[in-house]
């Protein structure tokens, strides 16, 4: 099978005693309801934060005419949003599962956001999965804010999983700062794409920027809109933000390239 996804080099993590002592501080999920609002006070939204344990985001019973509602998350410290700054490597992942019928987008966001939980000036991107609906096909994809583009439509990206409801998805977003340039790797249930250079710095991502979870829906395009308005359910589990140790960051990078060069 021609696979050009690094699979084996998943394996190769590991974090040091350094890592823990800066990102184990890191113990909940500071709210950002209505990032964006077409159906404020005309749907129903309930959320349960069970901070890196896991948060679902049910938004119901939509009325009137609008587009999405949007809800996001920061990776906190005792509900303060943690701030991450350019030179600190990551690994971030977590699990989502979208049941709702309605047309929904959900996953990782990462960027700039000065006003949180307030929208004003942010600067951010998401690495999200969209299962299919009758105008917008299903797609798994990254883009925005200082995060470098991929989606799972892609010839080259043939072997990722295609996006589905009721369908638990494994994410990973990892970020590399101790090489130049800094690189971003995306994965899905353990197949990963090439390290991928951000287009727009390759310095890396701005200072100061927050990390966490996204959700929006229904997506809806109005009447004529052949699909349905449904409720959005999403559920996030098993969040962990890790620092790999930077041997192993370079083995990752090594075991990539391999497993390119067998599948060629």
């Amino acid at each position: 099978m021609n696979n050009r996804f690094g699979v084996c080099a998943a394996v190769v993590f590991a974090c040091s005693g350094s890592a823990l002592a800066q990102y184990g501080s890191i113990n909940s999920l500071a709210e950002a309801p209505y990032w964006f609002a077409d159906y404020f006070g005309e749907s129903n939204l309930t959320i349960t934060n069970n901070g890196l344990a896991g948060v679902r985001v049910e938004d119901r019973n939509f009325i009137n005419s609008g587009f999405a509602n949007r809800h996001h998350f920061a990776l906190a410290v005792g509900g303060v949003p943690y701030r991450f700054q350019t030179n600190q490597s990551f690994k971030f992942e977590c699990d989502v599962v979208i049941t709702g019928p309605g047309r929904t987008e959900a996953g990782i966001w990462h960027g700039t956001a000065p006003f949180f939980p307030n929208s004003a000036n942010a600067d951010t991107g998401q690495f999200m999965v969209r299962p299919p609906a009758t105008q917008t096909g299903a797609e798994i994809a990254a883009f925005g804010g200082r995060m470098p583009f991929f989606s799972s439509n892609q010839p080259e990206n043939a072997g990722m999983p295609a996006a589905a409801r009721d369908t638990t998805f494994h994410l990973t977003f990892i970020y590399n700062a101790d090489v130049s340039p800094r690189t971003y790797q995306y994965g899905v249930n353990g197949v990963f794409t090439p390290l991928k250079i951000e287009g727009i710095d390759t310095a890396g991502f701005l200072p100061d920027s927050l990390l966490g979870v996204f959700v929006q829906g229904p997506n809806w395009f109005g009447p004529t809109d052949e699909h349905p308005r449904g409720d959005v359910d999403v559920q996030f589990t098993n969040l962990s933000i890790m620092i790999p140790a930077p041997a192993s960051l370079a083995l990752l990078g090594l075991g990539g390239l391999t497993a390119l060069r067998r599948r060629r």
